[in-house]
C-alpha cells in the first residue's frame, strides 16, 4: 500500500475514471502541502506562527536579451484559493508551477527613464488533446471525441509600469520577479538595469538581528566614502552588501527626507522593499541584497529601525516599516559636515579616532558625556579619561562614571590632584540614559583640566 494519501482499487472492482483522477489529486495535494509548510518553516523566524507566502524554489532568473529580457526555467510556489482551476476538496491551495523553457518578456522603449516590474503567476495549460472513444449515455455507443489528455501548471508574466520609481507589486496572485530600468528611447538591456526581487527560499532566519560578518571603515580624511562588507540575518531572511569607496550620502543610498548636519549620527540599514519584504539584489561596483539606506532614524537595541524609513530611488514609492530593516552601522558626522569621523567596525566592535566627549575644568558634580556616535545597539563603551590637576602635592579627588541621573558608579578611581592621570576603561552602556562623568568629594583643585574621549564601543 502506498505510503501517502491514496485511492484504493479493490480486487475485481469495476474501474471508474473518476477514481484515477482522485488518485492524481491526492498525490498532488500531498506534494503541494509538503512544499507549502516546508517553505513556510524556512521563511519565518517565529516558531509560534507561520506565514505562507510566495517562494521561488530556483530559477526564474531575469537576464538581458537584446532590447528585451529573458526569464530562465524555474519553479515557483504561491498560496491562492482563487487561481483557476479553483481548488476542490482534494486539492491544496498552495499552487506549484514550472517554467520549462526560457521566456522572453518584451520591454518598452519609454520616452524617459522608467522602471518596470515583472511579475509571475501560475496558469494551468492544456498541452495535449487526443481522440478518445467516449461512451454516450445511456446505452452507448462509444463515439470518438477530441478531449484534453495532459495539463501543466505553467508560469505567465506581466509587466507593471512605474516612472522614476519602481511600481509597487500587485500583491494577490502575482509574484514579483525583477525590476528593470529602461532609459528614454530604449536600446539594449544591460545587467546593471536588472534588479532581482524574487522571493527566494532561504534557511530559517533568527528571531533577532545577527551580524554574521561586518566590516565598515571610513577614511582618515574628511570624506563621505565608506568601505562596507556585511552579511546580516533576521526575521526577513539574509541580507548583504559589499562595496569599496562607497559614497553613502549619494542619492541612491541617502533617505530622501534626511538632511545631513555636523556633529550628528546617521545610521546605515539594509531594508526590505514592498509589503512582501523582498530583498532586492544586484551585482556590480556595489553588490547588495536588500536596499542599502542611510537615515537619521535611530536603531532600536535589537538592531532594527525605530521609525519608518523612506527609501532612495527607485524604491521610495514604498517605505520600510518599523522593525523591518537591519542596522548595519552608525556613522558620526564631523563638525564641519564635510565627511565622517574615522571609524573601523569589525563584527561586534567599533574603534574610532577619539572625538572629545567632554572637556572642562574639574568641579564637583556631573558632566554629561556627548556620545552621539554610539548607537542604541551598543552594550559597552570604551572611554579615555584624562585629569590634569594643579592642586597641592598628595591632594586627591574621586572620579566616577555613572548612568545619567544615577548615583551608582559604573567605574570609580582616585586621582592625585597635582599630576596628570590618564585612565582607559570599558563600561556598560545604557542608551536610554547615557553616561556622566562625576567628581565627588573631596573637591578637585580649581584651575585643572579634564577631558573624556570615546575610543570605541561594542554591540
Amino acid at each position: 500500500m502506498s505510503g501517502i494519501d491514496n485511492e484504493v482499487f479493490n480486487t475485481l472492482e469495476r474501474a471508474e475514471s473518476a477514481d484515477v483522477n482522485d488518485l492524481q489529486s491526492l498525490a498532488a495535494r500531498f506534494l503541494s502541502e509538503m512544499a507549502r509548510y516546508g517553505l513556510a518553516s524556512k521563511r519565518i523566524a517565529d516558531p509560534n506562527a507561520e506565514t505562507v507566502g510566495p517562494a521561488v524554489l530556483g530559477g526564474l532568473l531575469v537576464t538581458p536579451s537584446g532590447n528585451d529580457v529573458s526569464v530562465s526555467p524555474g519553479v515557483m510556489g504561491q498560496q491562492s484559493a482563487t487561481l483557476p482551476p479553483v481548488p476542490g476538496p482534494l486539492d491544496s491551495p498552495y499552487r506549484l508551477s514550472r517554467n520549462a523553457a526560457a521566456q522572453t518578456v518584451v520591454m518598452p522603449a519609454p520616452g524617459g527613464t522608467t522602471f518596470y516590474l515583472i511579475e509571475a503567476q501560475m496558469v494551468e495549460v492544456t498541452t495535449v488533446n487526443s481522440l478518445r472513444d467516449i461512451w454516450t449515455a445511456p446505452a452507448g455507443p462509444f463515439v470518438p471525441a477530441l478531449v484534453p489528455k495532459q495539463r501543466e501548471r505553467q508560469i505567465v508574466f506581466q509587466l507593471l509600469t512605474g516612472g522614476a520609481q519602481a511600481p509597487a507589486p500587485s500583491g494577490g496572485d502575482w509574484v514579483p520577479i525583477a525590476i528593470v530600468r529602461r532609459p528614454g528611447g530604449g536600446g539594449p538591456v544591460a545587467f546593471s538595469d536588472i534588479i532581482d526581487v524574487r522571493p527566494l527560499v532561504s534557511d530559517r532566519a533568527p528571531a533577532v538581528v545577527v551580524r554574521e560578518r561586518r566590516s565598515v571603515v571610513t577614511t582618515l580624511a574628511a570624506s563621505n566614502l565608506v568601505d562596507v562588507a556585511v552579511e546580516v540575518s533576521g526575521r526577513g531572511g539574509k541580507r548583504a552588501a559589499i562595496a569599496t569607496a562607497l559614497d553613502v550620502t549619494a542619492v541612491g543610498i541617502l533617505d530622501p527626507t534626511t538632511v545631513l548636519a555636523g556633529n550628528t549620527a546617521y545610521h546605515l540599514y539594509l531594508a526590505p522593499w514592498s509589503p512582501l519584504t523582498l530583498a532586492v539584489r544586484q551585482q556590480g561596483l556595489v553588490s547588495f541584497e536588500g536596499v542599502l539606506v542611510l537615515s537619521a532614524v535611530a536603531p532600536t537595541a535589537d538592531g532594527t529601525n525605530s521609525g519608518v524609513l523612506n527609501l532612495p530611488a527607485p524604491y521610495n514609492i514604498l517605505p520600510a516599516l518599523v522593525g523591518s530593516a537591519y542596522h548595519v552601522a552608525t556613522l558620526a558626522r564631523n563638525a564641519g559636515n564635510t565627511g565622517w569621523l574615522y571609524q573601523r567596525t569589525g563584527d561586534s566592535h567599533t574603534s574610532v579616532v577619539p572625538p572629545l566627549a567632554a572637556t572642562g575644568a574639574p568641579a564637583l558634580g556631573d558632566f554629561p558625556l556627548n556620545l552621539y556616535g554610539v548607537p542604541a545597539t551598543a552594550k559597552t563603551v570604551v572611554l579615555e579619561v584624562v585629569h590634569d590637576g594643579v592642586g597641592a602635592p598628595l591632594s586627591n579627588t574621586t572620579i566616577n562614571l555613572q548612568d545619567t541621573g544615577s548615583a551608582t558608579n559604573l567605574r570609580s578611581w582616585v586621582t592625585y590632584d597635582d599630576r596628570l592621570t590618564r585612565i582607559t576603561t570599558e563600561i556598560p552602556y545604557n542608551p536610554a540614559t547615557g553616561v556622566d562623568l562625576n567628581y565627588s568629594a573631596p573637591a578637585p583643585a580649581p584651575g585643572g583640566l579634564f577631558q573624556v574621549r570615546l575610543l570605541g564601543y561594542s554591540d
